[in-house]
């Protein structure tokens, strides 16, 4: 019993012992399912407090990284857009500066300064449908748009039954159905409507020139029937009636203040093969300048060797040579301006300045064509072919070259361009893929109105 009581003391010693040692090196002993000393509970509890404070930084210090990585590339962002804004506004400036050189240029360029040089079109061409009637007043409008300062007019009578034929009289819409289904011809516009263009081109300050032109009824349906080829059973009586269309015209010239009359228009064979053919223009030009006080020329087209102009015997007695540029200017498709322009220079001296030269009349270009095709500067007034393909920038730089060639030659005192489609006019036109010669809605269109 006492070896008992004395192996209890022992180890009740060692455990107050081995308690105090503990406390006073604050020793605590493994976790298990006895109660922990008062300051091991607070050890852990502050053990557990450091972890979560070390956890927590740790999250902070990741959060941390991430928000300055976050930080980092939205910086860099900033910087690509702010990099992306500095191109952007630099094109800009580049581009304004762009604009304003061109507008600068544009509102510099001189174009055709010469006083009284006539800035013209051809107002209609020989389209006179209901529909295409329907844009005489917007064409009229948006003359001024293009600068143009004068229009020509075409009024059509035609030759019956064909190009062999002496009878020459109008056919108005009234009339009936028209007898030709070409297209390229339209019942002759009346008296009225005529009238009615002229006063309203006036109203707008355009100057008004008259250019009456006959066709044969069969003009474009039989093949080389054209108002170049006719051929009359009886010249004289052919002449007589033509008398008769052409002084119609110029009274009406005369009553409505019109600037110029052209007497005639292609008429080849009338000037070359007719018996007395000069004898008979020139008593004409007597009789016109009776009734009307204007200025008169006759429109003679150049193509080939130009054979048509030199052939007319009557210039001496007319205000103007009317010359009409239709030589063919270079070999090959998409010439440059300058080679084209060089062209003109040669041809248009060659042939129009030795016109002026000889009888010390100045030129006017009563007609001036191209249409938009490829290598149409080859055959300026050839229609397109089947395999032809749409090129309005030719078009466009045969415009262009003209005007160069034409800018320094005091000599030519005018062009009117054919034509002014009336329907050209419209907002909903659409030239883009046009073989054909209507310039407004096309490049050539801006080139026109820059010169003039």
């Amino acid at each position: 019993m006492k070896t008992l009581i004395k192996i209890l003391g022992a180890i009740f010693f060692v455990i107050i012992f081995g308690i105090i040692m503990m406390f006073i090196f604050q020793i605590c002993p493994p976790e298990g399912p006895w109660i922990m000393p008062p300051w091991c509970s607070k050890s852990k509890e502050s053990v557990n407090f450091n972890r979560e404070v070390d956890n927590n930084s740790l999250v902070d210090d990741n959060n941390s990284i991430s928000q300055k990585n976050e930080i980092k590339e939205e910086t860099q962002k900033d910087e690509v857009l702010k990099d992306k804004i500095k191109e952007e506004t630099q094109k800009d400036e580049v581009l304004k500066d762009k604009t304003q050189e061109e507008k600068k240029i544009e509102n510099d360029f001189p174009g055709i300064t010469r006083a009284n040089f006539q800035k013209g079109v051809v107002f209609g061409a020989m389209k006179w449908s209901k529909d295409e009637k329907r844009y005489i007043q917007k064409g009229i409008d948006a003359l001024n748009e293009f600068n143009v300062g004068w229009i020509a007019i075409v009024p059509e009578w035609f030759v019956f039954p064909d190009q062999n034929g002496t009878e020459i009289k109008p056919f108005y819409e009234s009339m009936g159905k028209f007898p030709n289904s070409s297209n390229w011809i339209t019942p002759t516009l009346s008296d009225d409507e005529l009238i009615g263009i002229i006063k309203k081109a006036k109203q707008k300050g355009i100057k008004v020139v008259l250019k009456p032109q006959i066709d044969p009824i069969d003009f474009g349906v039989k093949s080389g029937s054209s108002r170049g080829s006719l051929h009359p059973s009886d010249w004289d009586l052919w002449f007589s009636n033509y008398k008769k269309f052409i002084l119609h015209y110029a009274q009406l010239a005369s009553q409505e203040g019109v600037k110029m009359l052209i007497i005639g228009t292609e008429l080849d064979t009338a000037v070359r093969e007719m018996p007395q053919a000069t004898l008979k223009w020139n008593n004409l030009i007597k009789e016109i300048r009776k009734v009307y006080s204007g200025s008169l020329t006759y429109s003679a087209s150049c193509y080939g060797e130009c054979w048509s102009p030199r052939q007319v015997g009557f210039w001496n007695n007319l205000d103007y040579i009317g010359f009409e540029p239709y030589f063919s200017l270079t070999h090959k498709n998409n010439p440059s301006v300058e080679e084209m322009k060089t062209a003109f220079d040669e041809k248009l001296n060659k042939y129009a300045k030795a016109l002026f030269n000889r009888y010390h009349k100045p030129v006017i270009i009563t007609e001036a064509n191209v249409y938009s095709y490829d290598g149409v500067n080859q055959h300026p007034i050839d229609p397109p072919g089947a395999n032809a393909l749409p090129d309005s920038k030719e078009q466009a730089d045969y415009y262009e070259a003209l005007f160069r060639s034409i800018q320094d030659k005091e000599w030519i005192e005018g062009i009117y361009w054919w034509a002014w489609y009336l329907k050209s006019t419209d907002s909903h036109a659409s030239y883009l893929n046009d073989l054909y010669d209507p310039f407004v809605r096309k490049p050539a269109g801006e080139v026109l109105k820059k010169w003039y």
